[in-house]
């Protein structure tokens, strides 16, 4: 199985989360939009400078009252 960074991803490539190596805010910001690991994420896009990227993440299912 190969392993790389979210910021090594290139438009196209899909991937599977298997872990967050971030502390802090950072990590916290990232498990809230549902970066969790099993979560499938799709490069979507670079700028010409390679950053910002666009990424795809499935729409976290919520439960309502």
């Amino acid at each position: 199985m190969e392993f790389l960074h979210l910021n090594d991803m290139t438009p196209g490539r899909t991937a599977t989360v298997t872990e967050l190596k971030t502390q802090g805010s950072m990590r916290r910001r990232l498990l809230d939009i549902g970066l969790v690991p099993g979560t499938p994420v799709e490069c979507l896009g670079q700028s010409p400078g390679g950053d910002p990227k666009a990424y795809k993440l499935p729409v976290p299912h919520v439960e309502g009252k």
